[in-house]
């Protein structure tokens, strides 16, 4: 699957879009002792997303490579839209802060955040990193 890293985010993105992203990262290290990557990815190669009709922009934990990453799943990667990069990356930001989600599986974001505490290089953590990615079919 083809995606774009995070310095395409910031190559392309505007100022807002980097100081979100520098925001996410600082709240990944507050909350996880942990920095995840935000990666860009086209939501017709999410499973639970492609076949919805209509715009379709969301956010979810991915596992690629060993190494835990929030996929943004953008309904455009080309050309790049700012503002729906830093509105997805918000609602992650508002999470990890303590705002509840009025939607979604709070169950799995719960068990999430738990799992994103343990050091990365622990194996059984990347293992259940990889099992929570597979919930999201996103390798």
């Amino acid at each position: 699957m083809e995606y774009f890293p995070e310095d395409v985010l910031r190559d392309y993105g505007d100022e807002p879009t980097n100081l979100m992203l520098d925001l996410w990262h600082k709240e990944c290290l507050k909350q996880f002792k942990n920095d995840i990557e935000v990666i860009m990815v086209d939501r017709r190669h999410n499973p639970q997303l492609r076949d919805i009709p209509g715009t379709v922009n969301s956010a979810s934990p991915c596992v690629f490579d060993n190494k835990m990453h929030l996929a943004l799943w953008l309904e455009s990667v080309y050309p790049l839209e700012p503002v729906l990069v830093t509105h997805e990356l918000g609602h992650w930001i508002l999470a990890l802060r303590g705002f509840k989600r009025k939607s979604g599986n709070s169950e799995a974001w719960t068990r999430w955040k738990k799992q994103t505490k343990l050091p990365a290089h622990d194996t059984a953590a990347v293992s259940r990193w990889k099992a929570q990615a597979a919930l999201h079919d996103c390798r």
